[in-house]
């Protein structure tokens, strides 16, 4: 379990460097002996340490780490397409959500499709926890013991469609009440946005939706530049202010869909380097989520109406 004196500080998980591999490594294994090797035979044993010592190191696989106090105390290892092939996390520090927190910064880069494992006993209960199931029953491959499964997000981003616009407006409505009953009285007033302005978003090929299971449960726009109210920016500059970008305008979602916004970036993010966007001063909650999601504030725009608006941008 996780000390107490540690218990509430800063976690960041990030993708590792070449060069940090070996500690990742170092701790797969150290984790491994601890939970799985008892529940391996001598063969299993030595195949691991044969991955981890001469295939993972050289390997085309993605590594992401998760830091307490620049402490390395979990990991997590990818390979195409989407098959997570290690994810560790340090006994001290189990049972607080860094794995999930791992997953979750997978996810970010791999928005789309479904994720594979190939689950020791050990962990089957933990992947069935992230959502993963079974998709066959256990097997056996020179000593290793795994489980094949599989995890696919019920959430899915597809462009809106004029039959969509009923749903979407209702979306639409509640997303204005929780900006009201957050203090934001300023936003999104006189009818904005209005059917007509989604049905131009649809008729454009910009209007999205998010569905949960086929119900919609979020909408945004997302435009390629360039954004006229985006040419003049004041108190700053664009981090990159040449080339070309995507915006990304009418975020809404239900206030029950946890997580709507980070799905609706993680899916621009897999297609655009370059992403603008702005909110209402008064709009806190989406600046909180706009800089959690790693937009920097750059200045100050005006929309055609004249009301200002804080300006972000992102660059992968």
């Amino acid at each position: 379990m996780i000390p107490d004196s540690v218990k509430y500080e800063w976690k960041v998980v990030k993708k590792l460097l070449p060069e940090q591999r070996k500690e990742a490594l170092d701790l797969a294994w150290k984790v491994f002996q601890q939970f799985e090797a008892p529940e391996y035979s001598k063969e299993g044993i030595e195949e691991f340490h044969k991955f981890i010592t001469y295939t993972a190191p050289s390997a085309d696989m993605e590594f992401w780490g998760a830091f307490i106090n620049e402490k390395l105390v979990g990991m997590l290892a990818s390979r195409a397409p989407q098959h997570l092939s290690l994810f560790f996390v340090d006994a001290r520090y189990q049972h607080v959500g860094i794995g999930k927190k791992l997953f979750e910064a997978f996810k970010r880069e791999h928005p789309e499709g479904t994720t594979t494992v190939n689950s020791s006993p050990y962990a089957v209960d933990i992947y069935a926890r992230l959502g993963f199931v079974a998709t066959n029953s256990e097997q056996v491959k020179n000593g290793i013991r795994f489980t094949p499964m599989i995890y696919t997000d019920r959430r899915t981003v597809r462009p809106a469609v004029v039959t969509d616009i009923p749903a979407i407006m209702t979306v639409m409505d509640a997303a204005r009440r929780i900006m009201r009953s957050s203090g934001n009285m300023n936003q999104w007033t006189g009818g904005y946005p209005s059917e007509e302005v989604v049905r131009n978003d649809i008729a454009s090929g910009y209007g999205h939706v998010v569905a949960d299971e086929g119900a919609i449960v979020g909408y945004f726009a997302w435009i390629p530049s360039p954004e006229p109210t985006y040419n003049i920016i004041y108190s700053g500059r664009w981090t990159e202010p040449d080339g070309p970008y995507h915006v990304i305008h009418r975020i809404a979602s239900i206030p029950d869909a946890h997580g709507v916004f980070g799905r609706i970036i993680a899916w621009c993010g897999g297609r655009e380097r370059n992403i603008r966007i702005d909110t209402h001063r008064d709009n806190r909650i989406m600046q909180h989520c706009i800089k959690k999601a790693g937009f920097k504030y750059c200045g100050i725009i005006y929309l055609a109406s004249g009301d200002e608006r804080l300006a972000y941008q992102r660059i992968k």
